[in-house]
């Protein structure tokens, strides 16, 4: 087993394209994975690091006085997650932006074929220029955003079943 994650060595570039991972995909296509051959768990994804940073924020809720009288798991949620909520709300707004963007591009390229059209040549090849990096921009930006998404929603239900465990096994 590797002793240290790739993802922790990678620059943004290999973390956006996920070539950190270009090792386990070669193993893997020599010979069947076994469990040995995967990489150790990130230390902010282990059970007890997640279930602490939940119970931290459950416990303000709980020792908190004044307006909030019933403390809100909810509340506690978002606060331990709004970093990664925010930074994949960042990567879907890029993807959507580009996603909406995009047709009014094509649009007017579709006019440059027009008869009576006005659009010179240069712009429609700068249209076409742009539907591209658009499109490659939101592709780009899909499966960071798809990854981060999935990791958070792992997160959140490592951290909530653990912190209920912790709660049960007190009783």
């Amino acid at each position: 087993m590797p002793e240290i994650h790739p993802y922790n060595k990678a620059n943004w570039i290999s973390k956006l394209f996920f070539w950190w991972l270009g090792p386990l995909f070669k193993k893997g296509y020599k010979k069947p994975l076994e469990l040995n051959d995967m990489y150790p768990l990130l230390d902010e994804n282990k059970t007890k690091y997640l279930t602490d940073c939940l119970e931290r924020e459950w416990d303000k809720k709980i020792h908190k006085r004044g307006d909030v009288i019933n403390p809100s798991l909810n509340i506690a949620l978002a606060q331990f997650v709004w970093k990664t909520v925010l930074s994949t709300g960042v990567l879907v707004t890029i993807e959507e932006v580009c996603k909406i963007v995009t047709p009014l591009f094509v649009s007017r390229l579709v006019t440059y074929f027009s008869v009576e059209s006005d659009i010179t040549t240069q712009d429609a090849y700068v249209c076409a220029s742009v539907i591209v990096l658009l499109t490659i921009v939101a592709n780009a930006v899909y499966h960071p955003f798809y990854y981060f998404s999935q990791l958070l929603g792992m997160n959140v239900r490592v951290a909530c079943s653990g912190l209920i465990y912790r709660k049960v096994s007190t009783f």
